[in-house]
């Protein structure tokens, strides 16, 4: 199997409830510099505290509120809040797609690509 084979290999199993988001500017995180978030899609405690309305408008406290909750390596608040904006509404953005029906994420995907 060679190097194409394995990434169209995993490109098929990837967990579709996750995301991976290349960011364009790099956390510190301790001695480590982190390029990549895996955003998960947000269970109902997840979301819990913040309302669903304030997320589909992008809300900033809202997102802020719940993204530490979905993100690996786990964001802080405190991180959050001090991202470049462009990396913030990409999370934002995966995290709302997570929230539409399959086959609206499918479309937006789609699009997207």
């Amino acid at each position: 199997m060679n190097q194409t084979d394995q990434a169209v290999n995993q490109e098929l199993i990837q967990n579709p409830n996750e995301e991976v988001v290349t960011l364009e500017q790099p956390i510190r995180m301790g001695d480590n510099m982190i390029t990549q978030i895996t955003i998960r899609k947000p269970g109902v405690k997840a979301l819990s505290g913040t309302s669903l309305q304030a997320i589909y408008q992008y809300d900033v406290d809202a997102l802020c509120k719940v993204l530490p909750r979905v993100t690996t390596p786990a964001l802080t608040p405190q991180q959050i809040y001090q991202m470049d904006p462009v990396d913030f509404s990409q999370l934002g953005g995966h995290l709302v797609t997570f929230l539409y029906p399959k086959a609206l994420q499918q479309e937006i995907k789609a699009q997207t690509n």
